[in-house]
């Protein structure tokens, strides 16, 4: 058999190697803050047996920008339990050059994202009563592509709960405080907060025109622009 270098595409023919190549059939995706992500993969190519290699990409500093590599598995075609981040297949096949020193090795990145599955789509809304620190009730409309229970909590304490339209809840609160913390769970225990200030805030606010600009004076009759900068959220 003629051995020719291994870049060659026509030694590939004559060993009877063809390119060695990863499919990716299944991605799990990964919910916020969670380790419930997984890839599988199926090899072709090359020639078996192959040394699979998975490892974690963990981000460099200011001081050492160069990724570094954490080994999570080898000889798997499936790894389970990952975090959101990038990931780094390695697989090296038994085919090596004609000298006998150089394997062939395919390289693949996986970049899994975290997917907000519980959002907040509006509010909260707040009663009047509520508003000036008396019981009432509040509004918020939230979607969940994996759940449709969810459970309400106000300064800690869980509160009842009534659906009034798509996705949209009515929360009632019976002992409003000035500052509290609304937090919302899916069937799973992922939740978001919700910062609820009740009262009146003090606003702050920034303005400007064309001719204050210019002449450090606001003429009559023109327009102003006002900026909301107020820093705490105002319910």
């Amino acid at each position: 058999m003629i051995c020719l270098p291994l870049e060659s595409e026509t030694a590939k023919t004559l060993v009877g190697f063809t390119s060695l190549q990863s499919q990716q059939p299944f991605h799990k995706i990964i919910g916020v803050g969670n380790t419930d992500g997984a890839i599988n993969i199926s090899i072709s190519g090359g020639k078996a047996p192959y040394n699979i290699v998975w490892e974690r990409e963990i981000p460099g500093t200011e001081e050492n920008p160069a990724p570094t590599y954490a080994p999570i598995g080898t000889n798997l075609l499936a790894v389970n339990n990952l975090a959101a981040g990038r990931y780094r297949l390695s697989i090296t096949s038994s085919f090596v050059s004609c000298d006998n020193t150089e394997a062939i090795t395919f390289t693949k990145f996986y970049e899994l994202a975290a997917v907000e599955t519980l959002q907040l789509l509006e509010g909260p809304f707040l009663s009047k009563s509520l508003c000036v620190g008396e019981p009432g009730t509040l509004q918020v409309k939230v979607f969940d592509r994996d759940s449709d229970t969810f459970s309400f909590y106000y300064d800690g304490t869980l509160v009842s709960s009534t659906p009034v339209g798509n996705d949209t809840y009515e929360l009632t609160i019976d002992s409003p405080v000035d500052e509290a913390i609304l937090n919302i769970l899916n069937e799973s225990g992922c939740g978001i907060s919700v910062p609820i200030i009740t009262g009146v805030g003090t606003p702050e606010f920034s303005y400007t025109s064309r001719s204050l600009e210019q002449t450090g004076l606001i003429s009559a009759n023109e327009d102003v622009t006002f900026t909301n900068t107020s820093i705490e959220p105002l319910y």
